[in-house]
């Protein structure tokens, strides 16, 4: 969740041009899916309200 609203805050200050938000690809679970694609080694946020995440059951 935490890297879905760092990757917004990102996004949403023109001054930012690097930013490290590779801390959630090395949890062995996490408890919600989306909130950002990764294509290329680049992140992007994902489509859908809010930060665009989903619980896992």
């Amino acid at each position: 969740m935490s890297i879905a609203a760092a990757l917004h805050a990102a996004f949403a200050c023109p001054n930012t041009r690097y930013i490290d938000l590779d801390g959630s690809l090395d949890l062995a679970e996490d408890i919600v899916s989306g909130g950002f694609i990764l294509e290329n080694g680049l992140m992007r946020p994902a489509d859908g309200p809010g930060l665009g995440l989903t619980r896992i059951s």
